[in-house]
């Protein structure tokens, strides 16, 4: 995920004002990239693979936030 945060920060966005938020998913993990500025939820979520994930209603119902983490110290 730091690779992650990292690309999606490059353009002189801080990652201080990034969390990482671990969801839990029919019994998988993701890792959704959340800007603390933005209204967008859900929308830059990984698998952990690092591969993106686009969460919809139909495939990401009854989802559930399991830890909150900064993105960087």
């Amino acid at each position: 995920m730091k690779q992650k945060v990292e690309e999606l920060t490059a353009n002189g966005e801080s990652c201080k004002f990034v969390d990482i938020k671990v969801i839990e998913y029919k019994e998988n993990l993701y890792y959704d990239i959340a800007y603390g500025y933005s209204n967008c939820a859900l929308c830059n979520v990984f698998d952990k693979n690092g591969n993106r994930f686009t969460p919809t209603e139909n495939n990401f119902s009854g989802y559930k936030i399991i830890n909150v983490l900064p993105a960087c110290q």
